[in-house]
């Protein structure tokens, strides 16, 4: 769970408990990274949290209470992937789970052409019609940018496109409000948790808050992250803290730092490439 300081209606300082879950691919397929669950271990997960009366809100519920229970929880979706559609959403609708999602308005309905190839496989994101759908059942829809780039190593105006032009896309579409950005790879600083606000966020989300960042507590919530070596048991541990809530923390932090490798990776293929293109042909 996270710490985040909000204002209430007297304006004094509250401190908030946010326990926040986050998932990226739910999906039968195997994939070498571990950002991902199986269809049958996201079931177990819902059910364990509705069997131990833990009671699902949107975000927009979360960050509105001045008191939070300890046994009140969020569940959020990074990417948009295509498998949310067979694997999650039924399970959301069947168990009467309010979710949300993060996507990447430029890679709706494409191929995660924006993450490393690891294994050889890609893997579809939502298309519109997708979209569309699941918002009309109550899936809350929210920014993860444009691109899916790190945003820390954006000029100013590159920022304000990837952030501004995705939650434009979403409103659009959909014709709502769109308040919340989650940061891609969980990459921020103060600059872009600035530039978040200023176009119009009202409030961000990350894995982990950056030690020393002057930044408004609202623009670096946190969430745990869910993978594939998760149980249960982890997942008790992740809301309800622990003597054993640090190791969640650093197997969390462990899988993040191979997935924030994907920026370099990427810019490293395309010097790659470019150089490759610049040899004379023999």
């Amino acid at each position: 769970m996270t710490d985040v300081a909000t204002k209430g209606n007297s304006e004094n300082t509250v401190q908030l408990r946010l326990p926040i879950l986050l998932y990226h691919k739910v999906d039968s397929r195997f994939e070498c990274g571990g950002t991902w669950v199986t269809p049958s271990q996201f079931e177990r997960h819902v059910r364990f949290l509705k069997e131990n009366h833990y009671h699902f809100c949107a975000l927009e519920t979360l960050l509105s209470k001045s008191e939070v229970s300890q046994r009140r929880v969020a569940m959020t979706f990074d990417d948009g992937y295509l498998a949310l559609r067979e694997f999650a959403f039924p399970v959301l609708r069947d168990y009467g789970v309010p979710a949300s999602v993060f996507i990447v308005t430029g890679f709706v309905g494409r191929k995660n052409l924006w993450d490393v190839n690891i294994g050889w496989r890609r893997f579809e994101h939502l298309d519109w019609k997708d979209i569309e759908a699941a918002a009309a059942f109550g899936v809350r829809f929210y920014s993860h940018t444009a691109t899916h780039r790190d945003l820390t190593r954006l000029d100013a105006g590159e920022l304000r496109k990837e952030l501004q032009g995705s939650r434009e896309t979403i409103e659009s579409r959909l014709s709502q409000k769109v308040p919340y950005l989650s940061y891609p790879f969980g990459i921020y600083n103060a600059a872009v948790a600035r530039m978040a606000k200023e176009t119009g966020y009202q409030a961000a989300f990350t894995l982990f808050k950056r030690r020393g960042e002057d930044v408004d507590s609202l623009y670096c919530i946190e969430r745990a992250a869910v993978y594939r070596i998760d149980t249960v048991g982890s997942l008790r541990r992740k809301l309800e803290g622990g003597p054993l809530a640090g190791v969640e923390r650093l197997k969390a932090r462990t899988i993040n730092w191979c997935a924030r490798g994907t920026p370099v990776a990427k810019g490293l293929l395309r010097h790659a490439k470019k150089r490759s293109a610049l040899l004379p042909l023999e």
